[in-house]
């Protein structure tokens, strides 16, 4: 009787652990572009980094923020553009 509970209690928590450990696919592609957009961003200026002018720095940062900007812009009007239209 002992090894039949075990079985069963394995068999439960094997088919319980999948469904806990795994997240739900993200399904909206507004996020999902821009969450590549801002990564690709991300790696394309971290390639190139500004070097030690302070003046460089401040361009630099600018254009990174311009374009995450430009991906969030993106992202709204993706998601404005999904929603019904009343009427």
């Amino acid at each position: 009787m002992k090894t039949k509970n075990r079985s069963i209690l394995l068999m439960g928590a094997l088919l319980a652990c999948p469904a806990v450990s795994m997240p739900a696919p993200d399904t909206d592609p507004c996020v999902t572009a821009a969450t590549a957009d801002a990564d690709r961003i991300t790696r394309e200026y971290s390639a190139r980094p500004p070097g030690p002018d302070k003046d460089a720095q401040v361009q630099w940062s600018k254009g990174l923020h311009a374009a995450l900007e430009g991906v969030e812009r993106r992202e709204r009007k993706c998601q404005e553009d999904r929603r019904p239209k009343p009427g």
